[in-house]
């Protein structure tokens, strides 16, 4: 195991003074964009801003998923405060839902100040980047957090000042060092099966995706979350509010941090398993940084995952970078010290 420790203190200690400026210190924020699927790496980001949050005494006011966002029921529940979006690949048409929430809010809620945190600024084509250049048209204090310098320069150019751009790390990185015992041997590939996969599958080595790995503890997870959406309707009544609705708004987010928490500690696990990762996955290989075991990061289609590299993660010692599945795999056999065959 690679000790990362010093470092990611370090980059823990920068990502709170972005964090610090963009957000404030209200009395309570809304929270947007709970991620209702088995992607662990969203789910880093999810804990580590509610962490955050929780260390600063911000109350989640509000907190809500794609599918059950209620921007009348948000506003009675923080007022005038911030509303922060989760972080990602969010401003693309890749990811339709995200986007029409933030255009949604954008155009509501002109009072509250909307911060996105950490992502990648990426689009398919031309009509994506014009599509996402009127998301927040007239809103006034908007703020978003760009995970690379690329993305900060896209951002930049797309809005010509109208929104505040600041450069920061993803968020995912102040969870910070985890003890894991790592195993001695095996090469684990986790590969994308989404619209933003590049790489071909690793070379005789058996591939899987976070999506795949979700079932089972899907039960485990499912009556929590099934429990915030009977109370996310419940919410949706004029006639909750005041400390009922702080009540219920509370008992939600405690659903959502605890879903999170778990699936977060299972891909913990599972990377675990075996000594060196590959993957083309970006939140992967910051676990892997978190936890000290060997990873190799390939490309994504866009882009994303050098970026990253270039900005926040060449520097850690576990980390190695492969432009291809064939010299992945290569990095990989040398790094379990044997010769690639």
């Amino acid at each position: 195991m690679v000790s990362t420790r010093p470092q990611l203190e370090e980059m823990r200690r920068s990502i709170d003074a972005d964090l610090d400026e963009v957000i404030g210190r209200p009395k309570s924020v809304a929270l947007l964009m709970f991620p209702f699927d088995g992607n662990v790496g969203n789910h880093m980001m999810w804990l580590a801003i509610t962490r955050y949050l929780a260390e600063r005494d911000v109350r989640v006011g509000y907190s809500a998923h794609a599918g059950n966002l209620d921007i009348p029921a948000m506003r009675r529940a923080i007022g005038d405060d911030p509303v922060l979006f989760l972080g990602g690949v969010t401003m693309s048409s890749l990811w339709p839902d995200h986007r029409e929430a933030k255009r949604r809010v954008a155009a509501e809620c002109p009072q509250n100040r909307i911060v996105q945190l950490t992502s990648t600024t990426l689009f398919i084509d031309d009509d994506d980047r014009e599509a996402a250049r009127h998301v927040f048209d007239g809103h006034p204090d908007v703020s978003i957090l760009a995970r690379d310098p690329s993305s900060a320069e896209q951002l930049e150019s797309l809005y010509d000042g109208e929104v505040q751009v600041r450069l920061s790390h993803d968020s995912a990185f102040r969870l910070g060092a985890r003890e894991s015992k790592i195993g001695e041997s095996g090469i684990g590939w986790l590969a994308r099966n989404d619209a933003e996969r590049l790489a071909a599958d690793g070379p005789s080595i058996e591939t899987f995706d976070w999506p795949e790995i979700y079932e089972p503890i899907h039960r485990t997870t499912y009556l929590a979350l099934r429990t915030t959406g009977l109370l996310s309707r419940l919410r949706g009544s004029r006639s909750v509010g005041g400390r009922l609705g702080r009540l219920v708004n509370a008992s939600i987010s405690r659903g959502y941090g605890w879903a999170s928490s778990r699936l977060v500690d299972y891909g913990v696990d599972v990377l675990s398993t075996r000594h060196v990762l590959v993957t083309d996955r970006m939140h992967p290989h910051v676990l892997a940084v978190m936890i000290g075991q060997q990873v190799v990061l390939l490309p994504d289609k866009f882009g994303k995952n050098r970026a990253v590299f270039d900005y926040s993660t060449q520097r850690f010692p576990n980390v190695h970078w492969a432009d291809d599945a064939d010299t992945a795999r290569e990095i990989a056999d040398t790094l379990m010290g044997t010769d690639a065959t």
